[in-house]
């Protein structure tokens, strides 16, 4: 009884919460059992979407999976994405090879080197020489693909922007994995077997699904296949832009579905993937990616009909693998859950806010501390200007980028448009130059990060 009485003193509490009288509403956070369901392996995902065409042999032409056009725009678009691959490999391996160099070891071995001996009288350095090159840490990076509905208008660029980091990742031989991350929208969840619940876990778990779209694991057709079908399935969802062919957007296993943003509940599961991966491939520097473009959903926390203690709505505090994480919002909530991540997992963390125009700009922008304090107007101006931002030690992130999404590809060969004036072409050829400037720079600034 006394323990019962006096259990509500158990409960972490910040300085500003320990003033109240009412504590936080607690969770256990997800057992590991729900948090194995609610992933799908590429493999699950394929079988679904084969099943779907069975079901809708007359539907499959209008889909994102069996549509001509689709596998046409795809041979068309792959060479560029692999142009910036490449970019991102030379760079990341130009950046080894200097770390390696910069921390080589040179010693003599002791014995004569004949092209030396001539010099005998005027120096000392005649014995063969070894150069032991340092050995570069291995990577790995997990990917995690926000798929919620607000995506729609840049899922297709997000979705090249994942394909290309794969593309990159297979190039160089870094072990990595790419997830979606949604829920099941408005039909709930159709995909397996009901998720139960218990005490106070995390609720609303039976409709978040975690999607494997590509890893390292795949051999080439495989992975030709994933990229072919996530591909596809972004024009799927952005077909009310697209005047080139029409696909219906709902014509879509549920596996595929666009919903919400449970950027809170993935991250929890992040930590059990990247543990997993990290074992698996022995890495010895690991890098989460998170690619969204919104803020994360709020929780639900199931009522717990033994619990004893008062709670208070506005504050929540999760079990996140044996520690209390807390927030006063589902912001302040996901960036602790970002540092707690990273405290179990020891990766470096990437924000990769991506927008289009302003307003999805000042979404990622928000809460940004700016030593300089600059007006957000200046700031928008040169983020327009360059095609992206990135700062240090950001909403839980290592390194956060704003990146501006909607613009071309830039390949490698310049091939102006229009030819019919010198003028015509001088033009393209600045404007070729100026876009290709701004892609290296984020490339090396990419690659500064994963490879430091």
């Amino acid at each position: 009884k006394t323990l019962k009485e006096n259990e509500k003193d158990l409960l972490e509490k910040k300085e500003s919460e320990q003033k109240e009288s009412k504590q936080s509403t607690y969770s256990s956070g997800i057992t590991e059992k729900n948090l194995e369901k609610i992933v799908f392996s590429y493999k699950e995902a394929a079988a679904m979407r084969i099943e779907w065409c069975e079901e809708n042999p007359n539907e499959i032409e209008y889909s994102a999976y069996g549509n001509p056009a689709v596998t046409t725009d795809w041979e068309k678009s792959k060479p560029s994405l692999n142009s910036t691959a490449n970019l991102l490999a030379k760079d990341f391996e130009r950046k080894k090879a200097a770390f390696e160099y910069s921390r080589a070891l040179t010693a003599k071995t002791g014995k004569l080197d004949p092209l030396k001996l001539h010099a005998y009288k005027t120096s000392e350095d005649i014995f063969l020489t070894t150069t032991q090159l340092a050995q570069a840490k291995s990577h790995g990076i997990m990917m995690f693909v926000d798929y919620s509905g607000s995506m729609c208008d840049i899922i297709e660029d997000v979705t090249n922007q994942a394909i290309t980091i794969a593309m990159f990742c297979r190039k160089v031989h870094i072990p990595f994995e790419v997830y979606s991350f949604t829920t099941s929208g408005w039909h709930g969840r159709e995909l397996q077997d009901e998720i139960e619940v218990k005490g106070n876990e995390i609720d609303d778990l039976t409709k978040i699904k975690v999607v494997e779209m590509f890893s390292s694991k795949m051999n080439n057709k495989t992975f030709e296949e994933a990229a072919k079908e996530a591909f596809g399935i972004s024009k799927a969802h952005s077909y009310r832009r697209d005047s080139t062919y029409y696909i219906a957007g709902g014509q879509l296993h549920q596996i595929d579905a666009m919903g919400s943003t449970p950027l809170i509940q993935t991250t929890i599961l992040a930590a059990k993937l990247t543990r997993e991966f990290q074992k698996k491939h022995a890495i010895q520097k690991t890098n989460i990616m998170i690619l969204t473009d919104g803020y994360p959903d709020s929780i639900g926390i199931n009522d717990d009909e033994h619990a004893d203690v008062k709670t208070h709505r506005n504050n929540k505090m999760i079990n996140f693998n044996g520690k209390l994480i807390s927030g006063s919002s589902s912001r302040e909530l996901y960036t602790n859950c970002l540092i707690r991540l990273k405290e179990i997992t020891g990766a470096k963390m990437f924000g990769f806010h991506l927008a289009h125009d302003a307003s999805s700009f000042g979404q990622g922008y928000w809460d940004v501390e700016e030593k300089d304090h600059k007006e957000f107007k200046d700031v928008i101006k040169k983020w327009r200007k360059e095609g992206h931002l990135v700062w240090k030690k950001q909403k839980g992130y290592d390194d956060y980028f704003i990146i501006k999404v909607g613009q071309k590809h830039i390949d490698d060969e310049f091939e102006p448009q229009k030819t019919e004036t010198i003028r015509d072409i001088r033009n393209e050829f600045k404007k070729f130059n100026k876009n290709k400037k701004h892609t290296k720079q984020l490339v090396a600034k990419i690659t500064d990060a994963v490879a430091a």
